[in-house]
């Protein structure tokens, strides 16, 4: 019993350090964002096409179909990729690697997505359409919900 206690400590403690990891690589991620606004007068992202709808999303994979046969971090656009079965060949190389390519200056590298199981936990970014605005959304998956990601305007 006393075995079984230590573990599940244990595995909380994982996931806190996973969820921290995340929100601390989010912050990062924020961080170039806004400085390649400042030195383009727009953030990152327009020129890439809609995915139809008021945003177009760039992110780290989501589902296994959007992991792709040789660039499993870039996501929809990568090689082998699909999002209900259709491939998306104008966001090649992927549209993750797409974001990672204009925020190159700023960040080294941007965060792969996390699978656990067959959870993942990917990272999303979005600007509204028209393009040149002055807004964006960011997010991350996490494996629980904390102070910081309580009420933030998020889907839980």
């Amino acid at each position: 019993m006393l075995s079984s206690i230590v573990f599940a400590g244990v595995n909380e403690a994982r996931i806190k350090a996973r969820d921290s990891a995340r929100i601390s690589a989010l912050r990062q991620i924020q961080t170039a964002i806004e400085m390649y606004a400042l030195e383009n007068d727009r953030y990152p992202g327009s020129g890439y096409g809609s995915m139809a709808g008021e945003y177009y999303y760039l992110r780290s994979p989501s589902t296994a179909s959007e992991v792709g046969i040789r660039t499993p971090k870039c996501g929809l656009g990568a090689e082998g990729t699909t999002l209900n079965g259709v491939a998306y060949p104008q966001f090649f190389p992927g549209i993750w690697c797409l974001l990672q390519t204009a925020l190159a200056k700023y960040i080294p590298e941007l965060p792969d997505t996390t699978i656990i199981g067959s959870t993942y936990y990917n990272y999303t970014y979005k600007v509204p359409i028209p393009y040149n605005v002055k807004t964006y959304g960011l997010g991350v998956k996490l494996e629980r919900s904390n102070d910081i990601s309580k009420n933030d305007g998020g889907v839980r």
